[in-house]
């Protein structure tokens, strides 16, 4: 591998362990490889200090202590295949393995025995046990990692440690957001709506009529608008532009006539009941407090 101009910025970013780092990069320039090998120093660093700290098992303790989290399931498969292979390379056990990144990889690994003051007997005996125990690192999606921690702690979170991922893939939630949109339609067409549902008819109007969106482009519009919602909170909504903030609030509007803001509201006022410590409490309330807002 020829050296690139960021070379030593590369080694920093997967070496510097004792700090947060970020990097921005386009596609194709390494990332992932720069990821792979941070998370395989970052293994080995914490194997040895859980050693000199006299950890019972330091390997266990070194793995157990770190989570590799990705966007999708491809590129979870793609970053444990690439740890697996990095420390094959180093422990010696793939000499005949021709990578483009492989230079780049042995400099990583003689950095790593240099610094941690490791012989190569040793380095490469605690490479091999790492392997061995390489399916207990948990790389995994985003999702999937918040699933496993809401289901440890279901019972706090006040969710059915049965409950199941909506994919993406699946299209669940844009089957039942079209459901309610279609509704919601069909409740603004009454040219005799009050209150709210007239608000939320001008506010369409005024929509198609001074930005030409039509039907298609303001139900995409408005299906962003709940993913934004459930994802970030209402707070983030507030924060858009005009013309999106009336599409919220005319959407909060429906779900408020249906009753679903009051029910879920009583819900979470439920699970409060039965948070066992204060910071779950708070959580709770506050967003009890939240929904009581938007019920207004």
């Amino acid at each position: 591998m020829e050296r690139l101009q960021d070379w030593k910025d590369r080694l920093t970013a997967v070496t510097a362990v004792d700090r947060n780092t970020l990097v921005i990069a386009g596609a194709g320039t390494g990332k992932t490889s720069l990821l792979a090998a941070r998370l395989c120093y970052t293994l080995v660093h914490h194997a040895v200090r859980a050693q000199r700290e006299s950890a019972r098992d330091p390997v266990e303790t070194a793995v157990r202590s770190l989570v590799a989290v990705t966007y999708t399931e491809k590129a979870a498969t793609e970053m444990r295949e690439r740890v697996r292979e990095y420390l094959d390379i180093w422990s010696g056990s793939a000499p005949g393995t021709r990578r483009p990144d492989r230079t780049f990889i042995l400099e990583v690994r003689r950095l790593l025995a240099e610094r941690l003051r490791l012989s190569s007997g040793r380095l490469e005996a605690l490479l091999r046990s790492l392997v061995a125990r390489l399916s207990e690192l948990r790389v995994s999606t985003i999702h999937s990692f918040c699933a496993g921690v809401l289901r440890r702690y279901a019972f706090e979170a006040g969710v059915p440690p049965d409950f199941q991922i909506d994919e993406e893939e699946s299209g669940r939630f844009r089957e039942i957001f079209h459901r309610a949109w279609m509704d919601y339609l069909a409740r603004l067409s009454d040219p005799g709506c009050q209150g709210p549902r007239a608000e939320a008819r001008r506010a369409v109007k005024e929509l198609y009529a001074r930005y030409g969106l039509d039907e298609p482009r303001l139900r995409q519009a408005a299906e962003k608008l709940v993913r934004t919602a459930l994802v970030h909170g209402l707070d983030h909504i507030r924060r858009e532009p005009k013309w999106e903030r009336s599409l919220d609030e005319a959407y909060w509007r429906r779900l408020h006539d249906a009753g679903f803001i009051p029910k879920l509201a009583e819900t979470v006022r439920r699970c409060a009941g039965r948070a066992r410590n204060p910071e779950t409490l708070e959580l709770y309330r506050h967003l009890a407090r939240s929904l009581e807002e938007a019920a207004d």
